[in-house]
C-alpha cells in the first residue's frame, strides 16, 4: 500500500508540476511571510520529488529570480527557507556550472548586504 501512494504522489507532482510551481511563485510575490515560507518548503520539495530532468531545470530558471527578490522583501523569519529552497533547487535544477554560480551570486550578495544580519550556516543550507 506504501508503494503506491508513493507512486502516486509522485505521478501528481510530474502531472501538477506547473501548476505547483507558479502557485508557489506567487505566494512569494503576494503572500503573508508564513506564506511565503510554506512555499520556500514546497517549491523544495517538489524539485526533489520531480528529480533532476527538464521539468527541475524549468523550475530552476522560473524560481531563481523570485527567490532573488525574495531576500529583498521578505521578512527575516523566512529567509532561511529561502536559502534552503534555493540551495535545493538549484543542486536538483541547474544544468551547467553558471546556473550553480548565479545561485552562490545570489546567495553571497544577501550576505553582504546584510551587515547586521546574523548569518548561521546550517547543513542543510550548506549542503
Amino acid at each position: 500500500m506504501e508503494g503506491f501512494t508513493i507512486n502516486y504522489q509522485l505521478q501528481f507532482a510530474q502531472k501538477n508540476f506547473a501548476t505547483l510551481l507558479y502557485r508557489c511563485l506567487n505566494s512569494f510575490k503576494k503572500g503573508s511571510s508564513k506564506e511565503i515560507g510554506l512555499a520556500s518548503h514546497a517549491l523544495g520539495l517538489l524539485a526533489v520529488t520531480i528529480g533532476c530532468g527538464a521539468n527541475a531545470h524549468e523550475l530552476y530558471r522560473e524560481a531563481i529570480h523570485p527567490l532573488s527578490k525574495a531576500f529583498k522583501s521578505a521578512p527575516d523569519t523566512v529567509i532561511q527557507s529561502i536559502l534552503e529552497c534555493l540551495a535545493i533547487v538549484t543542486f536538483v535544477g541547474r544544468s551547467n556550472v553558471e546556473e550553480t554560480e548565479k545561485a552562490v551570486k545570489i546567495i553571497l550578495g544577501f550576505i553582504h548586504s546584510q551587515s547586521g544580519f546574523k548569518v548561521r550556516m546550517s547543513m542543510s543550507v550548506c549542503l
